[in-house]
């Protein structure tokens, strides 16, 4: 379930998502920090937060008396994080990073060769202090060779296509722009004149744009390339209310997600180029259970094939569970904050069955964290125990959006008429 992490149970809970981190431009060399001042050029190092390791960043410039600096994450994929505020007394220096609430504290430790300078200090960020260490370094972007260029033996086109929501897809649905979720995607042509088989790919959890971009990957453009490659055209669209296409994703739920899918299969009954008796889909992690829906639906006719990459395999409600103490776990918390995380997990697992056929709302997740005491753990729980909190706090607000009930109470691989493949 490698992209529930993106809704339901994020790497890095106890840092805010903002700090996912980019493909950098090459900083400076190692060679031109050795300037007059030894703080300026690129800094990077390691920033380990449970199991997780990210490759950072710190670029620093001289700007008149004082300094102008930017953060980066070459493992996570965002750049130029500012720096609001770098300031230097002596070897003590601190980067203030407001954007995403988190401060470095360190000292700049002059250590002889051939192991030269080193920022060494403290990563402060949603109420967790992580040991981390800079020395002179080239930020280099990391390679993809797995992703294709421009030069490719196929075509491709930009679409769009769309629906009203309030009027219903067989009402509302149309080609080209204008409709309130207007969904825009890339449709990839192999050679030949056709029609061709296709497949359209459904994204996992969160909002995620036409390629699923996630720390510098791209795994959908990936493996759309791969199947265009073979003769086999792929659409791919970004979800509504993300990157081109328009919509609110902050309400739209599974059963929405499959009307988007279900316009992306009319819209290629329009075309000539596609062979409309072969049309399948590809869904990952949350769209393992999208295309089920859209497989078992109104227009199951239209659906050859469906193949689910790391779809659910139980209910939602337990992998949410497991996955919460799973990841309180690898976090380092001790074995305290792992008991209390049970019992929130399992409060919110009992919520979800209750709320199963109920028109009543299951109890704010976020007050009933409360009630299991984090603010009573031992003092030993340190940071861990407030970085948690914080971190189910987020996971409660949620799991109040209208997406989240119907897709913790779904019920995965529904009896489905159609070839599906599972992997």
């Amino acid at each position: 379930m490698n992209k529930l992490r993106c809704r339901l149970t994020p790497l890095l809970a106890s840092l805010p998502v903002t700090l996912l981190v980019v493909l950098l431009a090459p900083c400076s060399t190692a060679q031109a920090q050795a300037k007059a001042d030894p703080l300026v050029g690129c800094w990077r190092g390691t920033l380990r937060a449970g199991v997780a390791r990210l490759e950072v960043a710190l670029n620093i410039r001289a700007d008149g008396d004082g300094y102008r600096a930017t953060f980066d994450s070459l493992t996570q994929g965002v750049r130029d994080i500012p720096v609001a505020a770098l300031e230097r007394d002596g070897d003590r220096v601190i980067a203030r990073l407001p954007a995403i609430g988190a401060e470095f504290i360190s000292k700049l430790v002059d250590l002889p060769a051939p192991f030269g300078p080193k920022l060494d200090g403290t990563w402060k960020q949603g109420g967790q202090r992580l040991d981390l260490a800079l020395t002179p370094g080239d930020a280099t972007p990391p390679r993809r060779p797995q992703q294709p260029g421009d030069d490719v033996p196929y075509a491709r086109e930009e679409v769009t296509f769309g629906h009203d929501p309030a009027r219903g897809l067989e009402a509302s649905f149309r080609v080209g722009a204008g409709a309130p979720v207007t969904l825009a995607g890339t449709l990839t042509l192999p050679e030949g004149d056709g029609p061709h088989p296709v497949a359209v790919m459904i994204t996992g959890s969160g909002a995620q744009d036409r390629d699923e971009t996630l720390a510098g990957h791209r795994p959908f453009l990936v493996i759309a390339d791969h199947l265009t490659r073979r003769g086999v055209a792929v659409l791919r669209f970004d979800d509504r209310g993300t990157a081109a296409s328009t919509g609110d994703f902050a309400t739209a739920t599974s059963a929405d997600f499959a009307d988007d899918a279900r316009a992306a299969l009319r819209f290629l009954l329009t075309r000539d180029d596609i062979d409309h008796a072969r049309m399948g889909l590809i869904g990952h992690s949350e769209g393992g259970v999208v295309a089920p829906l859209v497989a078992t639906g109104p227009d199951r006719d239209l659906v050859a094939f469906a193949a689910l990459l790391a779809p659910p395999g139980v209910n939602i409600a337990d992998v949410i569970a497991h996955q919460s103490r799973l990841i309180g776990r690898a976090q380092g918390g001790p074995e305290c904050v792992d008991q209390v995380r049970r019992g929130f997990s399992a409060l919110v697992g009992s919520q979800t069955s209750l709320a199963v056929g109920s028109s009543a709302p299951p109890m704010p997740a976020d007050e009933a964290s409360d009630d299991f005491g984090y603010a009573s753990l031992p003092h030993s729980a340190g940071g861990a125990s407030s970085a948690m909190a914080a971190a189910d706090a987020r996971e409660a607000r949620r799991r109040r959006l209208p997406w989240s009930l119907p897709f913790r109470t779904a019920r995965p691989l529904q009896p489905v008429s159609r070839p599906v493949y599972s992997a």
